[in-house]
């Protein structure tokens, strides 16, 4: 009897605890929160990586897109159909007629030619006097202009000094370009192979075959008519058409962005065009072509060995072969922690190619 009293003591005082203790679950408690603060935590880090690759790939689009417009308008710059005005003899010279755009052509200065430089002054004048933006708009660099023609057709009559003003052109219903110039009465570039003239729209038919222009007195048809047919090519009629690219900011508190403005159906600026935001920077040089020469068959092994010289100054000789923008992009939002980075354009001028024009005497 006493045997089993002891036995049931024993099994009384060995017997183990059940649940846990405080200072268990204080320990478990505290593993939890390191455990959920890392989780956090990755995650958090994980998405500011995340949103900073995010709007790197959004800028680096919208660049690549700038790109692919500033490279088309590149390589039309000068240009109105066969007629270029880095090649062309002539073309004239207005000391009125487009200066309220900003766009005077006078073929003894480098703006005579398809590739312009508008200052930084210059263009925040321009633009805010023409209520294109807000009295806050600022140019953040010089604006690049590529000025050249858009759509084309033939003129199927004569043209004559004795009746400079009336044009008769093929059907133009087809082309945007010319019929959104042709009804808005805007400008026109009357030109053969080797010549160009400005012409002003002051009336149309209803057919859109019958133009009314107004051309500058001192600025005569007769040599693009006295030049042989063979010679001055189809006379033709292509729209009056520029582009502009200008890093600026809208307002006082917006960031800097790459905008693009461009000429309406009237000769007149519209825009802007959002073409990249979060760009800090944009500078401009000029690629022109050296050691052209014109190679014989002896010598043709030397062909394609033509280098480039950059500048930042435009040649008021001839068109730059290469245009190169150098802009800089911020890849965080977050303006304590952003880092800039270099993005380049290479786009090539059709008209500034001199080389391609030079051909080895066989």
């Amino acid at each position: 009897m006493n045997m089993n009293w002891k036995n049931k003591m024993n099994r009384r005082w060995i017997a183990k605890p059940k649940g846990f203790t405080l200072i268990e679950f204080l320990v478990a408690s505290a593993l939890a929160i390191i455990v959920i603060s890392a989780a956090g935590g990755t995650y958090f880090m994980t998405r500011k990586v995340n949103d900073a690759a995010q709007r790197k790939l959004e800028i680096q689009q919208n660049l690549r897109n700038a790109a692919s417009m500033l490279t088309r308008d590149a390589r039309n710059a000068g240009t109105f159909g066969c007629f270029n005005m880095a090649s062309g003899r002539d073309f004239p010279v207005l000391t009125s007629g487009l200066t309220s755009i900003g766009l005077k052509i006078n073929n003894t200065e480098n703006d005579g030619l398809g590739v312009r430089q508008l200052s930084q002054a210059n263009v925040t004048t321009l633009l805010t006097g023409q209520r294109l933006v807000s009295g806050g708009f600022t140019a953040e660099s010089n604006a690049l202009v590529f000025v050249y023609g858009r759509g084309a057709t033939g003129v199927n009559k004569e043209i004559t000094d004795a009746q400079p003003n009336k044009l008769s052109i093929n059907d133009a219903s087809n082309d945007p370009d010319l019929n959104l110039t042709l009804s808005d009465k805007g400008y026109l570039v009357l030109s053969s192979c080797t010549e160009g003239r400005l012409a002003k729209v002051t009336g149309v038919d209803s057919g859109f075959k019958t133009v009314d222009v107004s051309i500058d007195t001192n600025n005569a048809l007769s040599a693009i008519t006295t030049d042989s047919k063979d010679s001055r090519g189809e006379i033709t009629v292509s729209r009056f058409y520029a582009s502009m690219y200008v890093l600026g900011k809208l307002s006082a508190t917006d960031s800097p962005a790459l905008l693009r403005f461009d000429l309406n159906g009237q000769g007149k600026w519209q825009g802007p065009q959002l073409l990249a935001e979060g760009v800090s920077g944009m500078s401009i040089s000029y690629g022109y072509i050296t050691d052209c020469t014109n190679l014989t068959a002896t010598n043709v092994s030397r062909m394609n060995q033509e280098k480039y010289t950059f500048t930042n100054t435009l040649s008021s000789k001839t068109l730059p072969a290469i245009v190169r923008l150098h802009l800089t992009y911020n890849t965080s939002a977050d303006k304590a922690n952003q880092s800039e980075t270099d993005y380049f354009i290479n786009a090539s001028v059709r008209g500034g190619n001199t080389c391609g024009t030079v051909l080895p005497v066989l």
